[in-house]
């Protein structure tokens, strides 16, 4: 093959190579389109249909992010307790309203980290009953709970090994965490189908590790929001009137 032919192969082959990535890159980015505006407009007529307020930005719900995480936090490492705390710093696409109930807060917060990376925190908070020093549950196996609880981590023992070989748990009030883990509660986590990896409760928000990624999206959020309250409804109104703030 002559020279002036590979140059010509070689040079071609790229031109269609970069125009099969241009035409997958206009592709994707029209398909990101229509999924956007599907969500905007599914999620306009949810909120119409149950009187949920789209707030966008907010600086109250920024300031009751960042008090929420001041006043209740999981207690930092255990081998750095004087680690500073991530802080948000800006959040959109707030999403207010009333589920089950039960009210709710749902945004993406753009967070700082101890170490000072942003990073986006997509959260959903239903309100609890009552307030609780900071309870979180995650699930886990029984070596991972022993040594997480060996380091600190995690603080609670139920005397159950059903409880305590698949979840590790951290609560600065031990009454309340027992109650929490009650029968019914362990029973939804075990048989739940989705993803549910763990529950974290500060002051009077309840917040979940689950499927949920985009909280613009109606079906995404109204299954969040049930995932919360079906756990706020198996945990006895005593907890709450008895817990330690």
């Amino acid at each position: 093959m002559s020279t002036g032919m590979i140059v010509f192969v070689t040079v071609g082959g790229s031109l269609l190579v970069f125009a099969a990535l241009g035409a997958m890159m206009v592709y994707f980015h029209k398909r990101h389109k229509r999924t956007e505006a599907d969500i905007q407009q599914r999620l306009g007529v949810e909120a119409q249909r149950r009187g949920w307020n789209l707030i966008g930005g907010s600086e109250e719900i920024l300031r009751f992010y960042n008090f929420v995480y001041d006043t209740y936090s999981t207690g930092g490492h255990p081998l750095n307790p004087l680690q500073r705390r991530a802080r948000a710093v800006a959040v959109k696409d707030v999403i207010t309203g009333v589920h089950r109930g039960r009210s709710f807060i749902a945004g993406t917060f753009d967070v700082v980290t101890p170490k000072r990376e942003r990073v986006k925190n997509m959260c959903v908070w239903v309100t609890a009953p009552g307030a609780v020093s900071t309870f979180a549950l995650r699930k886990s196996d029984r070596i991972s709970s022993t040594v997480n609880r060996g380091l600190g981590w995690y603080n609670f023992r139920s005397g159950r090994p059903e409880i305590d070989n698949h979840f590790a748990i951290r609560a600065d009030d031990q009454n309340f965490a027992a109650q929490f883990v009650n029968d019914s509660i362990v029973h939804y986590l075990g048989s739940y189908s989705g993803r549910l990896d763990g529950v974290i409760v500060r002051g009077d928000q309840i917040e979940v590790w689950d499927d949920c990624k985009d909280h613009r999206d109606p079906d995404q959020l109204i299954a969040a929001l049930d995932v919360r309250c079906d756990l706020l409804d198996r945990v006895p109104e005593a907890a709450w009137a008895a817990a330690r703030r």
